[in-house]
């Protein structure tokens, strides 16, 4: 069909085509060569090839089609074919409902692409990703050519992807171009788990380096977690978000018979319509989770492209936004909303309300369409019975892609229950963009007369418990043992003990967030104290926490899942264990499904001791949920607690035993940080304020957050292991290993004398040292595997100090350190506690 030919001999031919309609996946243009074999060969010897013009690359940032920017919206799709007659209908059902659902790409497994799926791809206009598993001991690029040879010739292949094994590097950037200079290559892992991911562009060999990294979500949504999303990446540099991921419990997990065992010894079928009943409320909060995670993605101008975890569901998983037989979840109507090129995105960030409490909201509008002119903008607050309360109408200019539309404060009113904020923009009178955002009204907590005692050595706690109890340590009905660290070692032995004491003779204790180590507690006082706490929080895992009807949720949604109202207090870690009360638990589906508890109640003596991870002491003042929750568990708690008229003794075998391991064991570090660390403005590099000055009661300015120094304690002996990642996890639990950071780690010892010495620092992060001020050593640049540092030091007589600058672009996340004599005496060093 059009004028352009050539003939040559059987070798490299270039045909010149210089008009054409470019292939987009709005306009999926498609031609066809005809190759014919002439000499020496039948004519009918003809091979047809159909092809589209197109280009895909990287610059300014972001990625390009045809040279007009395009975020590359993807999921990941493993083709799961039935038998031969049925594949092309599935494969052409998964295309339709992905490109349905707002995507541009399929990410798929390279070993799992075919001819048939490609030409389908390029037939409904769908960007192809191909994946491939890079390990240097399994792979090699005598492996991969042929995959990458077979695939070259589609038109809807558009970029490689390279997972690589944290203990190997990706090919360097000429050998990628060799297999096929005219795709972007993005690689995730491996050695650039030091430097964030990498990327090639077509006809390039110069690898650069980029923001790539997984990042998965928590069900539900928290505040802090919303804002992660709107705020990734730098000013400067392409970002690429993978492995989202906000999963439901699938169909092949309710005719489980462990699951269904489990949901029957936990008396859910009190609660829920049946195991179906369980799965359906999952389907919901799914579907709820993702549509504020990506309404947060869209308003971050930064972002060039992402990638959900899964279009089908796979085996346990359940993170596909469709069942593994194509059938539609409630997830997938909620992505075909978010996905709509008109849609006003709306930030409130406290969604739990009072009776007339006010709250600040931001509008902005992503204008894909590009959009221009005057609208009318209709805002309405919408009660529980459906009325309208509140409503404004104004005239706008429609604002540019992720502009503001709208900022001010709206009110809740005096009625409770769950209300809508309803954002329209209006064109001639016609609706042409809606989003609404539900927020809970309820009712205030009173303050309780039960008296409390609250364990506060730093003061951190108590001026918010205060103002919801009366703090009375002499005369306390409930004992208070908030997050006081990551190890049970640096809890305080004396109110510790008198806790357990008072509880032994009949008094409440409720434990906030036990650490780890707490069994090792247990095990030198009571086996009565034993729980094993184990994350809730996996890259595809599902955690699904519910409440029942009970007084400690007494005012509160309950008899169902923690939804966005929870999504502040909603733990990320639960306890092994089942409790003498059963309220508040949790299924996590993962490889290994596994019922927990959110809180455990046991007897202690003739008092009982209450653990809990819900984060409602981080949360008091803050979301009047928490505030509640806390009024409730204090009131039920106060009704068991008897305590002793007269003071009861501690519990001695605490006291020697914490004692003991406080004096031989613990050393104290303070820990600051996320600071920005995107590849485009080099962390480690910038001088953030602590390298300035320490000062443990200031707040820097993260990177999405407020940052405070806090205190982390490492266990045992030498060298002393920092996790990073888990001591930052403390104040956003939803915090992902895969994060670009950087941070701070401080500590003081004291010596006797003046004394040679040498520091040492382990990592497979980019490190600097100082000691006394003075920079002494450090790791820079791509650190594939662990690597030592060292430097020889003069210790002084007295107090000296250690600061640490470790910064990473994802994986590992810490450092060990250690300090080795250098003269013939051993040290002698007092360390900090």
């Amino acid at each position: 069909g059009t004028p352009y030919s050539v003939v040559a001999p059987t070798s490299p031919i270039q045909l010149d085509f210089p008009e054409f309609t470019p292939w987009t996946p709005e306009s999926p243009v498609l031609y066809q060569l005809r190759l014919t074999l002439t000499a020496g060969a039948p004519a009918s010897q003809t091979l047809l090839v159909p092809f589209g013009m197109r280009e895909l690359t990287v610059k300014d940032d972001a990625f390009h089609l045809n040279h007009r920017p395009l975020q590359l919206r993807g999921i990941l799709y493993r083709p799961q074919l039935p038998e031969a007659e049925d594949a092309g209908r599935h494969l052409r059902e998964a295309i339709s409902v992905a490109k349905g659902a707002g995507f541009n790409q399929l990410v798929v497994p390279a070993h799992a692409l075919n001819g048939d799926l490609l030409a389908l791809a390029a037939e409904h206009g769908i960007l192809i990703t191909a994946s491939i598993e890079w390990n240097s001991a399994a792979n090699s690029i005598e492996s991969i050519s042929p995959v990458v040879r077979a695939l070259r010739p589609y038109t809807a292949l558009v970029m490689w992807q390279l997972h690589c094994a944290t203990d190997c590097a990706p090919p360097a950037g000429e050998v990628l171009a060799s297999l096929d200079p005219a795709r972007v290559w993005l690689s995730f892992g491996g050695d650039t788990s030091r430097q964030g991911g990498a990327v090639l562009r077509p006809y390039h060999t110069d690898v650069q380096p980029c923001d790539a990294y997984a990042a998965p979500q928590r069900m539900p949504v928290s505040a802090l977690g919303e804002y992660f999303y709107r705020q990734n990446g730098a000013n400067r540099g392409l970002l690429y978000l993978e492995g989202l991921c906000c999963p439901s419990l699938p169909d092949a997990q309710v005719a489980d018979a462990s699951f269904r065992q489990g949901f029957l010894d936990h008396q859910l079928d009190r609660v829920f319509a049946g195991a179906e009943g369980f799965a359906a409320n999952t389907r919901e909060l799914q579907s709820d989770a993702l549509r504020f995670q990506f309404d947060a993605l869209r308003a971050n101008v930064r972002l060039s492209g992402y990638c959900l975890a899964s279009l089908c569901d796979i085996a346990h998983d359940g993170s596909g936004i469709v069942d593994a037989s194509l059938q539609p979840k409630l997830a997938l109507a909620s992505i075909k909303r978010v996905h709509g090129p008109l849609r006003p995105l709306i930030y409130m960030q406290r969604k739990n309300l009072t009776p007339r409490d006010e709250v600040s909201v931001v509008v902005l509008l992503a204008n894909e369409q590009r959009l221009e002119g005057r609208a009318d903008l209709s805002l309405q607050v919408v009660g529980p019975t459906n009325q309208v309360l509140w409503k404004k109408k104004r005239a706008v200019k429609i604002p540019r892609d992720r502009r503001e539309l709208w900022e001010g404060a709206i009110a809740a009113s005096g009625s409770l229950g769950a209300h809508r904020f309803v954002v329209r923009l209006l064109v001639s009178g016609k609706v042409v963009a809606e989003n609404s955002l539900e927020f809970l009204v309820i009712e205030a907590a009173a303050a309780t007369d039960v008296r409390i005692n609250v364990i506060d050595l730093r003061d951190e706690w108590g001026d918010k418990c205060r103002k919801l109890a009366a703090v009375d340590p002499a005369h306390a009905q409930v004992c208070l043992l908030p997050p006081l660290g990551n190890s049970i070692r640096a809890y305080p032995e004396k109110e510790l003990a008198q806790m357990l004491g008072d509880v032994r003779g009949g008094a409440v204790a409720v434990v906030f967030g036990p650490p780890e180590d707490w069994n090792d507690l247990a095990r030198h006082v009571d086996p009565a104290l034993h729980v094993t706490s184990r994350d809730a929080l996996g890259l595809c895992e599902g955690a699904f926490h519910y409440v029942k009807l009970h007084p400690v949720f007494e005012g509160l949604p309950a008899r169902g899942l923690m939804r966005q109202p929870y999504r502040n207090v909603a733990p990320a870690k639960a306890f092994v264990e089942a409790s003498d009360e059963d309220f508040c638990d949790v299924f996590v589906n993962g490889e290994t499904p596994w019922w927990g508890s959110d809180a455990v109640v046991r007897r202690y003596g003739s008092g009982r001791i209450v653990f809990t991870h819900l984060r409602i002491l981080e949360n008091l003042g803050f979301d009047p949920l928490a505030d509640r929750l806390f009024v409730n568990l204090i009131n039920h708690f106060a009704r068991r607690s008897v305590p002793s008229d007269t003071p009861m003794p501690p519990e001695h075998r605490a006291i020697e035993w914490l004692r003991g391991e406080r004096m031989h064991r613990v050393r104290r570090w303070m820990i600051a940080g996320d600071f920005p660390n995107w590849r485009a403005s080099g962390g480690q590099d910038t001088v953030y304020p602590p390298e300035q000055s320490i000062a443990f009661d200031a707040e820097y300015i993260g990177w999405y957050r407020i940052v405070r120094w806090r205190p982390w304690f490492s266990v045992a002996g030498e060298p002393q292991t920092i996790d990073l990642h888990a001591a930052l996890r403390q104040d956003h639990p939803d915090r992902a290993p895969g994060v670009p950071a950087t941070a701070y780690a401080y500590a003081e010892f004291s010596t006797d004398r003046r004394q040679e010495a040498r520091l040492c620092i382990e990592s497979q992060n980019e490190i600097k040292c100082w000691l006394n001020g003075a920079l002494l050593t450090g790791i820079s640049g791509a650190i594939p595997e662990n690597a030592e540092t060292s430097a020889p030091a003069l210790l002084k007589q007295g107090k000296n100090s250690v600061l640490v600058k470790c910064s990473t672009a994802g994986g590992d996340f810490g450092f060990q350190f250690w300090i080795e004599s250098q003269g013939k005496e051993p040290l002698s060093l007092n360390w900090w506690k």
